[in-house]
């Protein structure tokens, strides 16, 4: 029977710390072996395993799904993936194509009905501990940001001093220069391309303020060094009886282009249709 082989490692250090492409070959080349199996080849990915968009993965898939191979050896069930889902989107195919899934740790094979199960219970727990380290990961980011450490990337208005977060003054003066323009009820690309003219400092991503960066300093930023930013109150929209504003530019430029006589005729067609809309109430 022709089998594929297929490894993973999420990173290059991974591969350097952990289990490397090289040993898990060997694993899988020896597991083969013991089987009677025709290994044609070993795939290999070198990115994280918590979806299915991988080129290895999808040669293997393409592989399948043109019967030419009969099985699917891994070294661990969490290097083809860590999504219960994706396992048992997975598991269907092959077995739609009478394919086997083989891992070598878990000494498991897709063939029995029992190996299917503790197939699905193991996706289970690899999904669990992913999820686990996800949250780990963002609660030490959390700790990091409240005691002033560095993670990641340093935030605006911030900069990097040895491992700690010390106050960048010149953005916070961006901050408060944006706050102010906004108090004064400018629109947030009226902010952007007021900084663009006076402001020498940039964003940190791009080389000019858009209205998106504007935005973000002010409802973002500013509040977090505490430059207060008023609330602006929108003007009440001035509405026809008809249902239709008449406030707006676009309404006032028609209403100019169209004549004085017509404007005239429209008039009195909309009274008679608010005349013709009483009569129907009243009748009812």
């Amino acid at each position: 029977m022709d089998a594929l082989g297929y490894i993973r490692v999420s990173t290059d250090r991974q591969a350097d710390r952990g289990i490397s492409l090289q040993a898990q070959t060997a694993r899988i080349r020896a597991q083969a072996k013991a089987l009677g199996l025709v290994l044609i080849d070993i795939v290999a990915d070198r990115v994280s395993g918590k979806s299915l968009s991988r080129p290895g993965v999808q040669r293997i898939m393409s592989e399948v799904a043109t019967h030419r191979i009969g099985a699917i050896v891994v070294w661990k069930l969490d290097r083809l993936t860590r999504s219960v889902r994706d396992l048992l989107d997975i598991i269907d195919l092959l077995a739609k194509h009478h394919v086997r899934l083989i891992s070598i740790t878990e000494s498991l094979d897709t063939d029995s009905a029992m190996g299917r199960m503790v197939m699905t219970i193991l996706g289970a727990v690899a999904q669990m501990e992913r999820e686990q380290t996800a949250e780990r990961v963002r609660m030490a980011a959390k700790h990091m940001r409240e005691i002033g450490r560095v993670w990641g990337t340093v935030p605006f208005g911030f900069r990097r001093r040895g491992a700690r977060l010390i106050r960048n003054e010149k953005e916070i003066a961006v901050c408060r220069i944006a706050a102010g323009l906004r108090s004064q009820g400018k629109t947030y690309q009226e902010i952007a391309d007021a900084l663009n003219v006076q402001c020498r400092w940039r964003p940190r991503t791009g080389v000019r303020w858009s209205h998106q960066h504007a935005h973000r300093i002010v409802t973002r930023f500013a509040e977090r060094f505490g430059i207060k930013v008023p609330s602006l109150r929108r003007a009440v929209p001035q509405v026809s009886p008809a249902g239709y504003r008449t406030d707006g530019a676009a309404h006032r430029d028609a209403r100019l282009k169209v004549p004085a006589w017509r404007r005239t005729e429209i008039a009195k067609l909309g009274a008679m249709g608010r005349a013709r809309r009483r009569r129907s109430m009243g009748n009812e």
